[in-house]
């Protein structure tokens, strides 16, 4: 055989290998990453059952599960960096196992159980962190493929609603024994061996001969001034502008989020949404924009992530202003307008979070980044739960004016980004390589 052809061979074998191995990841995804946000379907399903803890104790306890999905990140970010992505990974996995028989075995009217577990189930999040790098497989469409996860993120969303679909046809009560210690536990436990043959041991998916090759790249002298490129640390990125700001836009968006998620059922309801038909159409919703990720990414490639950044901002921050203005004057479907808002722009901000973080730092500290913006997020997002509790009292306007306001706000970054971007291909160079004297 030709030496050329051989090369495109093994070449075509790597990109096969490579997109099994991105399918594994969107599937852990999809089942694990955010499964505390189909919330809404389980919350109906507790009072089905009978459950007798008040709204605002469920709204603690989904706050709990919330926090973990972004604060856990820091931890397993630095773990990941730390001992590599398939140990950590399949911690993750460990401690979703565990919230899903707490699920499935709790009182339902135990709301310190319900807490507890919808924590342990939330860390599913650093499964999801783990496997994310996997986009440096695909250079050139780095934000397509990162987009494609966050698409995952959003769909498994939609567990809840399908474990519920499950309880019901396996128990005449619609208990959740069946569907959460063994539906759902055992899938989780499936990926968990998976994971023995398909993620890497160590924290990156780059072939360790080309990882070595990439590093020797950066410890060459320069015979002109007589310096060498080193990369910067995860400290020195953290304090560059480029970064904090990304974070400040992010954190703005997250408490919206959690907040929307947490008392989006409970103003269904007041809407008149008596059969939770509308509560069920959010998480369809919800999952389905999954499918709209590929172009968000593709935008992304094409336009810049400062302007994909702002639609995504202005969308959600649109879905609290329908949400409020419309109130009960208006049909109660014309709502989905806003449930499609924030879905799509929720999908978008996380996708181009993570792909921020990639593009302008690279993945060499990856975990650690990512990690620390979450858990950022997640110290201000508590801010959710005396939102939620301001909505409960009847001061619900003042809870979601202030949040579409606060994702217009976050607008401003996404200019600047813009900017950034206009400077050319080597305007994030800086944010990763220095160089230094001999």
């Amino acid at each position: 055989m030709p030496p050329e052809e051989e090369k495109m061979q093994l070449a075509k074998a790597q990109r096969t290998k490579n997109l099994l191995l991105y399918l594994y990841c969107f599937l852990t995804t999809s089942l694990v990453g955010g499964t505390i946000y189909g919330y809404p379907a389980l919350r109906r399903q507790l009072i089905h059952l009978g459950s007798t803890i008040p709204e605002k104790k469920l709204g603690a306890a989904y706050t709990a599960g919330a926090w973990s999905v972004q604060g856990g990140r820091l931890v397993f970010g630095i773990l990941r960096d730390r001992f590599g992505t398939r140990l950590i990974a399949q911690v993750s996995f460990s401690c979703v196992i565990c919230g899903a028989f707490g699920i499935a075995f709790q009182s339902v009217s135990n709301e310190i159980a319900l807490g507890v577990n919808l924590f342990l189930l939330g860390l599913g999040s650093g499964a999801q962190l783990c496997v994310q790098p996997v986009a440096q497989l695909f250079p050139k469409n780095s934000a397509l493929f990162m987009s494609g996860l966050s698409g995952a993120f959003q769909v498994s969303g939609v567990v809840y609603a399908v474990l519920v679909g499950i309880a019901k046809k396996t128990s005449e009560e619609g208990e959740l024994t069946v569907a959460y210690g063994g539906v759902f536990a055992g899938a989780v436990g499936l990926m968990l061996a998976l994971a023995f043959w398909t993620l890497p041991k160590s924290a990156s998916f780059i072939h360790e001969k080309d990882l070595k090759a990439a590093e020797s790249a950066e410890d060459v002298v320069d015979p002109i001034d007589g310096t060498f490129t080193v990369h910067l640390s995860g400290k020195e990125q953290m304090w560059t502008k480029e970064y904090v700001g990304l974070v400040l836009w992010f954190t703005v968006l997250v408490t919206p989020f959690q907040y929307y998620v947490g008392s989006i059922g409970w103003h269904l309801e007041r809407l008149g949404d008596d059969d939770g038909t509308m509560t069920n159409a959010f998480a369809m919703v919800y999952g389905l924009a999954a499918f709209l990720a590929p172009v968000g990414g593709m935008v992304a490639d094409t336009f810049g992530l400062g302007v994909t950044m702002a639609f995504a901002s202005i969308a959600v921050g649109s879905s609290f202003f329908v949400l409020e203005l419309g109130g009960a004057s208006i049909a109660l479907e014309v709502h989905s307008v806003g449930l499609v808002l924030y879905a799509v722009g929720r999908l978008i901000v996380f996708a181009m979070f993570f792909s921020s973080i990639g593009k302008m730092f690279g993945y060499k500290y990856y975990g650690l980044l990512v990690g620390w913006g979450m858990f950022v997020s997640a110290v201000f997002s508590t801010l959710q739960y005396p939102l939620i509790a301001i909505a409960l009292d009847g001061d619900y306007a003042i809870s979601n004016y202030a949040c579409g306001v606060g994702c217009l706000s976050a607008v401003s970054y996404c200019a600047a980004m813009y900017r950034w971007e206009k400077e050319g291909s080597t305007a994030f160079d800086r944010l990763k390589h220095k160089k230094v004297l001999v």
